[in-house]
């Protein structure tokens, strides 16, 4: 795989999902390193050079989808151990860092090895000093913009909190008021100490639970009179069933639950009490807030109550929740399939038509000029292209699909997948010369993670350097595909997730 360099001054951009190695030029300063972090495209980063401590050099952390990324402490690992501070000597060993969000979806994994800067913009920070470099998560938020695509945990206006005077709408709730949290199968009076209010503008061009669409949960979807009105949530925002967690997306089913994709614009709300808590709104059991590090993102209302709001240490699900997060399978599955048979006995409209599926991979290469290579023939799952001369490598280029799309909502696998790629050979002056770069080298740009055997998945853009050439030659690249699809077909309707009218 390349390395790139960055030399004094230059600004490099590592796309979202890319799998690459970046080396800051000794002795260099003012080199920036931008790495787009964004959820469902991993990326894999290799950071390398030594340049001293008198320079300045930067890695900036950005969200070109505007989702909701959270390193905070509670979802940063740092060879494995979570600590507000965490020092280590990049000179003597190689570091890893993971990045996560919010909903604890794995975004990034950096390897840091030399000193190659000291500086990371967007509140993450790294300082070198007497050869010790510190990553300190404590400041490590990277901010994102409510104001287009994906939103936080939260509910819309009209919704309507059990309190121990009524309902009260979700709007009209103040620092310090009262409301009923369920626990161990009674009602107890929870206190309001935080109220937050934000903006989401709608990217119609991303997947449903992506674009920041609210779900509509229709009146009685669940049982008689639960919810006892519609409810307006946002896809990742927790119902409570059994004693556990659920984000609402996992159970869109098009009929009684979906996105309601006649909302482009809205304002959100949430509400914090001292302890993250289940409470009823609109009839239904779900939560309050809790504090997993985006709390920037939202507006304050009124008074702030500093008593259980949490501080600057941001909160995780695995010790502070109210009840188990659970997004298995095993879990949600039965589940779904519950709320969507009773949909269907009841009447209720389907509102969003089946995703359509094809098997088609349009699997082709795209070599270093830009030049698109379609199959020259294929035998069984064995694909033949045709190799120009001077071209050192291809890029595999596919259909791509998400488990989550086509298998369903209850799979909580956000991943995009091209093609299995099992043998690779490349035939040219006569002689045969297999390709193995893809089931032996672990960073590969475009290649999902190696899961053992004699095969890896691409994420429909991955790629493959060839083995040395003869010069002035032209060679057949044999590509043999395992697995394949399905794909969901994203047109105008499906893309956009139309309601019918």
């Amino acid at each position: 795989m390349a390395t790139t360099t960055i030399s004094s001054n230059q600004t490099v951009t590592a796309a979202a999902g890319a799998t690459a190695t970046y080396n800051f030029a000794s002795g260099s300063s003012g080199a920036t390193l931008v790495l787009d972090l964004v959820e469902g495209k991993k990326s894999t980063i290799t950071i390398t050079g030594s340049i001293g401590t008198s320079y300045k050099n930067i890695l900036k952390l950005i969200s070109s989808s505007s989702a909701a990324i959270d390193t905070s402490d509670s979802y940063v690992t740092t060879s494995g151990t979570p600590s507000p501070v965490v020092n280590f000597n990049v000179n003597t060993q190689t570091t890893t860092i993971n990045i996560y969000d919010s909903q604890k979806y794995l975004l990034a994994t950096i390897t840091l090895s030399g000193d190659p800067f000291n500086v990371v913009e967007n509140y993450t920070q790294f300082g070198t000093q007497n050869g010790v470099t510190t990553y300190q998560t404590s400041l490590a938020k990277i901010g994102f913009t409510t104001s287009n695509g994906a939103v936080s945990v939260c509910y819309l206006a009209g919704s309507l909190v059990r309190t121990p005077s009524g309902s009260k709408c979700i709007e009209e709730m103040e620092v310090g008021d009262t409301l009923l949290a369920y626990e161990g199968g009674v009602e107890k009076a929870r206190r309001v100490v935080w109220v937050g209010r934000a903006h989401c503008n709608v990217r119609r061009e991303l997947h449903g639970d992506e674009a920041g669409y609210p779900i509509r949960i229709l009146k009685s979807a669940i049982s008689d009179g639960v919810p006892f009105k519609d409810m307006l949530i946002t896809p990742e925002h927790c119902l409570f069933f059994d004693g556990k967690f659920i984000p609402a997306r996992m159970l869109v089913n098009g009929r009684s639950i979906f996105y309601d994709t006649s909302i482009i614009s809205y304002d959100y709300y949430h509400i914090e009490t001292e302890d993250h808590s289940v409470i009823t709104v609109d009839g239904v059991l779900t939560e309050s807030y809790l504090d997993t590090g985006n709390r920037p993102t939202f507006q304050e209302i009124g008074s702030v109550v500093t008593l259980g709001f949490g501080g600057a240490k941001s909160r995780s699900w695995a010790s502070d929740a109210a009840a188990p997060l659970d997004t298995s399978r095993n879990y949600a599955e039965p589940l779904f399939r519950e709320l969507e048979t009773r949909a269907i006995g009841a009447g209720f409209e389907l509102r969003q038509e089946p995703q359509a599926l094809t098997y088609d991979t349009d699997l082709h290469l795209v070599v270093e000029s830009g030049a698109i290579v379609r199959k020259l023939r294929s035998e069984g799952n064995r694909i033949m292209f045709m190799i120009p001369p001077g071209v050192s490598a291809v890029r595999l280029i596919s259909n791509t699909s998400r488990p989550c799309d086509v298998r369903g909502p209850f799979v909580d696998d956000r991943r995009y997948f091209g093609v299995c790629v099992g043998k690779i050979e490349m035939f040219e002056k006569s002689v045969v010369k297999k390709i193995t770069d893809h089931l032996t080298t672990e960073k590969m740009d475009g290649w999902n993670v190696i899961e053992g055997g004699n095969d890896r998945w691409t994420t429909g853009d991955a790629i493959l350097p060839l083995s040395e050439r003869h010069p002035n030659a032209c060679g057949i690249l044999t590509v043999e595909v395992t697995h394949a699809g399905p794909y969901a077909i994203r047109d105008e309707v499906s893309e956009n997730l139309l309601l019918k009218a």
